[in-house]
């Protein structure tokens, strides 16, 4: 369902992502949607607590096997997450999503910038372009 956290349980592990509201995907084995009660739990909230956790290390503690890392849904399931209230979630996802938005535009940024550095260093490199002195 569109803006269900797809959360992921096998190599690796705890990976997040939401599904895109104008797009459908079938889910394999490996992933899990995540469908709160958005009266109690907000998805997008949801979506960072997670990101949150994954970046921190938690879900670790939890992963089984030694050749392919996995873990178990009750072991998500059971995480027990600390609820404000409905308009504080949202405040904070919208925070995170801001903060987000201009990291992924930075990074758009960034890539155009060393593409113009490639195509600079390799006029200069290969003689196209003389370096006064």
């Amino acid at each position: 369902m569109p803006d269900d956290v797809i959360f992921t349980t096998e190599a690796p592990v705890g990976e997040v992502a939401l599904i895109p509201s104008d797009q459908t995907y079938l889910l394999t084995r490996r992933l899990i949607a995540l469908r709160p009660d958005v009266d109690r739990l907000r998805r997008r909230f949801l979506y960072w607590h997670l990101f949150r956790l994954k970046q921190n290390g938690f879900w670790e503690a939890f992963t089984h096997g030694s050749t392919v890392p996995r873990i178990l849904k009750p072991d998500i399931l059971d995480h027990i997450i600390p609820l404000p209230d409905s308009s504080e979630q949202y405040a904070i996802a919208a925070v995170l999503d801001a903060h987000d938005a201009r990291i992924r535009a930075e990074e758009v940024e960034l890539a155009k910038l060393r593409q113009v550095k490639r195509g600079l260093m390799d006029d200069l490199l290969t003689g196209r372009v003389r370096v006064g002195g």
